[in-house]
Parts: C-alpha cells; sequence; structure tokens
C-alpha cells in the first residue's frame, strides 16, 4: 500500500468493500443457490431468522 502511492486509509476502506461485498454474495448464493449446486437448501418459511440473518 505504501509503495503504491495509495493512501492507507484508503486501502484499508476499500479492502473493508471488497469483503463485506463478497460476504453478501456468499450469502445469497447460499440460501438461494444451493441447490443448484448440488447443495443443501434453505427454505426461508421454515428456516430461524437468527439463522438467515
Amino acid at each position: 500500500m505504501v509503495r503504491t502511492q495509495v493512501p492507507v486509509r484508503v486501502a484499508i476502506g476499500t479492502n473493508h468493500i471488497v469483503v463485506a461485498t463478497t460476504a453478501v454474495l456468499a450469502s445469497v448464493v447460499h440460501v438461494f443457490g444451493g441447490g443448484l449446486v448440488g447443495g443443501h437448501t434453505m427454505d426461508l418459511a421454515t428456516t430461524p431468522w437468527n439463522i438467515v440473518v
């Protein structure tokens, strides 16, 4: 980060955005795409709210 002349604060903020986006994408795939990859599927009607969140 120092060698690329990018401020550390900007680099840390960008890293958090990437991590948050990846987490949201993974949770969406986990909830809705489980049947497509042959994994398990979650039924939102029968799954407790604290597991979905």
